[in-house]
């Protein structure tokens, strides 16, 4: 039937309870759950949750279906199996720790801080502040990894060492083998089979590496500039690429040792026993000279033979003759040949080797005399006045006054060029030429006073006056004529020279004045004697002439006391 609402009308006698619903002020009975006699245990009903069942002991409850709990209980059971689960693997690794019956511990952290006893162990305090530096140390020791290492000081006074590849400093490792060290030896042993270059090889003690070789059926290739091994044959011999004159050359030799071989073969074929076979198959030619030791007129006749004897030996009667011995009338001797030579060349190719002796077509013999040579210096002096004994234009070099170091030479003559404005003060005599024939340690400045040294004055060798001008409209000509002095460089091939003003004189430009040196350089003097220059004019009066003497321009020719040199001209 459908729901309906009883009316209960009030009346006496026992009660029955409703309640008003406040939603639509209907009346409803209370039921109340509980003992009927006491009225106890009166279920509890709450407006929220509902009400409450107490099952109590013996009350199991079937339900047959699915019990919705709710999204809260069935939260709180998901919750609880998560919890029991992580729970359960918790357990089973304290399992896993236990040994026997002690688990094992291990402190991955610092213990915590306090002064509480483990257990019933008392550290106190000085083991415990030993325990928390331990737990420091370890804890920075937990901490080392690539970017934060341990420091180690494996070198005094050194923090950390060099990495990598570097030169020696004093953080370098060094590692120092025992003396018993196998290594040592070895070391050693290769340490002595290096050679600094050119050192010595002492046969019996000197050691060395022993090189190997590579054998290979088909050689590889080898870049230009990389390394390879030796390559060796199969026999262990060395293989050497000869080039193609090298090729060339063991081919002659080959050929001329086979066709060598040839011959000796035909000689031993002629060999019999300790004699040689000799066989004439033709006449021997006339005459009546003996051969080897035969005595004359014996019967065997070689023919004519044009060198009746040779006389060794230093004697009258022999080709040779000893250094500096005394010449005897009719003595024996081989002539000396010279050879013509129109054109000067020399008679030998190289420095050193032995040369003929030249003649010119009139069967002159050519001599190398000396050679002349002008050197031409133009100092930079002071436009201005000068003062007498003032040093004009500073030092000056003449360059390669002589042909090799050491060798020399004749100062002919100087001539000085100077601009001139008729004003200048250029005059015969006022300057005068210092000659030095090494260079002077002193300071010869231009303009300014001349101060010879001690040491200069031992090198000087002459001084020399211009003492002749000529006057050439803008150009002063100071010169001095046959000097004819000779020099000897000392230590080099140069000279050098001071010009000094010995009168007032007043330059009109920086580049005025040029000194010009007339010299014949010669480097054949081998006798250490003075070389005596060929002026065209006689040197000595005596007795002597030379004649068949071919000399060119420039050439020296060496003339004693007594000596005349006639000349072609009859000067």
């Amino acid at each position: 039937m459908a729901d309906t609402a009883v009316a209960v009308t009030a009346g006496t006698g026992t009660n029955i309870d409703t309640r008003t619903e406040s939603t639509n002020n209907n009346h409803r009975q209370v039921v109340v759950l509980g003992d009927p006699a006491t009225n106890a245990g009166v279920a509890p009903v709450d407006g929220t949750a509902g009400l409450k069942v107490n099952l109590g002991a013996d009350n199991d409850v079937t339900v047959t279906g699915t019990v919705d709990l709710g999204a809260t209980d069935n939260a709180v059971l998901d919750a609880i199996a998560a919890a029991t689960a992580a729970s359960q693997t918790a357990l089973e690794l304290i399992d896993n720790a236990i040994s026997g019956s002690e688990m094992q511990v291990d402190i991955v952290a610092a213990l915590p801080a306090g002064s509480n006893t483990i257990g019933v162990v008392d550290l106190g305090a000085t083991d415990n502040a030993v325990l928390d530096a331990m737990a420091a140390s370890l804890a920075a020791m937990d901490d080392w990894d690539e970017s934060n290492r341990a420091k180690v000081n494996l070198i005094a006074s050194q923090a950390g060492i060099t990495g990598g590849a570097g030169a020696v400093a004093a953080n370098t490792p060094r590692v120092t083998l025992a003396s018993d060290d196998p290594a040592v030896t070895s070391l050693a042993a290769l340490d002595n089979a290096i050679y600094t270059d050119d050192d010595d090889w002492t046969d019996g003690s000197s050691q060395h590496v022993l090189v190997g070789g590579l054998y290979q059926s088909s050689p590889q290739s080898v870049t230009d500039g990389d390394v390879g091994p030796f390559q060796i044959d199969s026999n262990g011999r060395l293989l050497v690429a000869l080039s193609a004159t090298d090729n060339a050359v063991l081919d002659a030799i080959q050929t001329a040792t086979e066709a060598s071989q040839t011959a000796l073969e035909a000689l031993d074929n002629a060999i019999s026993g300790s004699e040689m076979q000799v066989d004439i198959v033709a006449p021997l030619p006339a005459g009546t000279n003996a051969i080897g030791t035969l005595a004359a007129n014996s019967g065997v006749d070689i023919g004519d033979v044009d060198v009746t004897s040779l006389i060794p030996g230093v004697g009258a009667t022999s080709l040779g003759k000893a250094e500096d011995a005394a010449h005897s009338s009719g003595d024996t001797g081989v002539a000396a040949l010279a050879v013509r030579r129109d054109a000067k060349a020399p008679g030998a190719g190289t420095d050193g080797d032995y040369a003929t002796v030249n003649v010119n077509s009139s069967g002159d013999v050519r001599v190398d005399g000396g050679q002349a040579h002008i050197v031409q210096v133009a100092p930079t002096v002071t436009a201005g006045a000068y003062t007498a004994d003032d040093v004009l234009g500073g030092e000056q070099t003449i360059s390669n006054a002589a042909r090799i170091s050491g060798a020399g030479g004749i100062l002919c003559g100087i001539t000085m060029s100077a601009e001139d404005n008729d004003a200048d003060g250029w005059a015969a005599s006022n300057v005068e030429i210092l000659i030095f024939d090494q260079n002077p340690a002193g300071t010869y400045t231009d303009n300014g006073a001349l101060a010879v040294t001690d040491n200069d004055g031992t090198k000087l060798l002459a001084s020399v006056i211009l003492d002749t001008k000529v006057d050439c409209g803008d150009v002063t000509i100071l010169y001095a004529r046959n000097v004819n002095i000779p020099y000897i460089c000392n230590g080099s091939t140069d000279l050098y020279a001071v010009a000094v003003n010995r009168g007032g004189v007043t330059p009109e430009a920086t580049d005025a004045i040029q000194f010009t040196y007339h010299l014949i350089r010669d480097v054949n003097d081998m006798f250490g004697a003075r070389v005596i220059p060929v002026l065209h004019r006689v040197v000595a009066a005596a007795v002597a002439a030379v004649s068949n003497l071919l000399l060119e321009t420039g050439d020296n020719v060496l003339l004693e006391t007594g000596d005349i040199l006639l000349l072609e001209d009859g000067s």
